[in-house]
């Protein structure tokens, strides 16, 4: 298995899958040999996913979606899964592979976009929910609300994405504003009294006196446990799968080998 923060491959070759496959190899039947690495490439991804569902809590469609299978084309044996940017027409492999890399390598991970766009005001800083922050099912902040963040905190690259100062000045006054995507809270950063340092965006909630922590910020990046070890999953399948496979491909050799045989 291998990455490089532009996708991740998991390769079906091992030592006892090429042993298998050299019982097919000495008969001469390469389509059977494709025919098992492709049938094993499938059973693999069903595998990982089904991984996916047991240490995820309530993963997307999105992240179950995350993987494609790599075919062998006919007469050759590397077939492999891999994220969507190796499949043609798929243009978010850059970003499945740094939202999966993490799980599957452990280890610290990548800058999210947000916080690319964040930086201006978070000292390049990293963030976590905060107390307050309103989650989805998959307990990730919603996308909406940091969308939300970017626009009000005018982080946007895009100008027509930030809400203007006429705007901002209607929200400071508690009026309602319908170009606000009604949010009447206004967000801010939150510093630290003791060394100024920024130390995670709040909203105003609109009850006098109370404030929302909806991000705080980290100064190094989260570190993540292996949590979906998708290269043995993969070997596992192979190693329970490859021998039934390899049978099946020479008993329906044999059988069109009979059946020539009586034409």
């Amino acid at each position: 298995m291998a990455s490089n923060n532009r996708l991740i491959t998991i390769s079906m070759d091992n030592k006892k899958l090429r042993k298998d496959l050299e019982k097919l190899r000495g008969r001469g039947h390469q389509r059977g040999m494709t025919n098992v690495v492709n049938s094993l490439a499938f059973d693999s991804r069903r595998a990982v996913v089904d991984g996916m569902k047991r240490v995820f809590h309530n993963p997307t469609n999105w992240t179950l979606g995350m993987f494609r299978v790599i075919k062998a084309p006919p007469g050759r044996t590397e077939a492999a899964l891999a994220t969507k940017d190796l499949v043609a027409g798929q243009n978010v492999g850059a970003a499945a592979a740094r939202y999966l890399s993490p799980d599957v390598f452990g280890g610290e991970r990548g800058m999210k976009p947000s916080e690319h766009a964040l930086s201006k005001v978070s000292g390049g800083q990293y963030w976590v929910p905060g107390n307050d922050a309103p989650l989805n099912a998959s307990g990730n902040i919603k996308s909406s609300e940091i969308k939300a963040i970017l626009s009000h905190l005018s982080l946007y690259e895009d100008p027509s994405k930030n809400i203007s100062e006429e705007t901002m000045r209607a929200l400071r006054k508690g009026k309602k504003n319908k170009n606000a995507n009604g949010q009447r809270g206004k967000y801010f950063i939150g510093k630290s009294k003791k060394s100024g340092r920024p130390i995670g965006v709040y909203k105003y909630s609109g009850t006098p006196g109370k404030v929302l922590q909806i991000i705080r910020f980290v100064a190094k990046p989260p570190h993540y446990r292996k949590i979906l070890p998708a290269q043995q999953i993969v070997d596992d399948v192979v190693e329970r799968n490859a021998p039934s496979y390899v049978e099946r491909e020479i008993y329906h050799h044999l059988r069109r080998a009979l059946k020539d045989k009586k034409r």
